[in-house]
């Protein structure tokens, strides 16, 4: 049975060894971005680094920067509203949490007491169970998000001002590490590329079939 690499050799027996080459080449890291291409599309032969963590670490360094700017006054009042907006958020979501659980518990309880018509509908009165069950916050939810709120009642603006000045500057360095990451990689991969056009040429130019009237 043909796989996806050897499908179009047998379509075309006469496929040059090159173009079976670098069919087979598209298994292999160089290509992992076109793993998902249709066999038929062309290699890409060259390719660029995202700039995903590029432009992370500029955004980053910009709201950094924009923060340390502010003088003390302005600073803290940001802080103020971080601090305020976080926890109305985590009011909001635990007691989201709390009502859900009560709706689904008042349905549990009717789930429960419901008693199957026949053997046959055993099964759905387990399903429902298990699908009430599964959309229940857990303890250690609600425990976390009281933590955290705890957390934020106890933070004072010069402390969030604090973490905000390290969660930028961490992200900036492991933004910008990546990005030295990302770059090394695409260079090794259009290298292993350029090598393998060095070593069986260029893959053939396909034309593009015309549709007939």
């Amino acid at each position: 049975m043909p796989t996806g690499y050897t499908y179009a050799l047998l379509e075309a027996p006469d496929m040059p060894f090159k173009d079976f080459a670098w069919t087979c080449a598209r298994a292999f890291g160089a290509f992992i971005e076109q793993k998902d291409d249709a066999m038929k599309s062309p290699p890409n032969l060259e390719e660029t680094a995202s700039s995903y963590h590029s432009e992370s670490a500029k955004r980053s360094r910009k709201e950094l920067d924009r923060l340390k700017k502010l003088n003390v006054q302005k600073r803290l009042c940001w802080a103020e509203n971080q601090l305020r907006e976080a926890l109305d958020l985590g009011y909001e979501s635990l007691v989201n949490d709390l009502l859900q659980n009560r709706t689904i518990n008042c349905m549990l309880k009717k789930v429960d007491a419901w008693v199957p018509p026949t053997d046959d509908h055993i099964n759905l009165k387990a399903f429902m169970q298990e699908q009430l069950k599964m959309s229940i916050s857990a303890t250690d939810t609600i425990e976390w998000r009281l933590t955290k709120i705890e957390k934020l009642r106890n933070t004072t603006p010069k402390q969030r001002i604090e973490q905000e000045f390290k969660r930028l500057e961490t992200d900036i360095e492991y933004s910008e590490t990546n990005y030295v990451k990302e770059v090394g990689s695409t260079d090794n991969s259009n290298d292993w590329k350029k090598k393998l056009i060095d070593s069986i040429g260029l893959p053939t130019v396909k034309k593009e079939e015309k549709e007939e009237c």
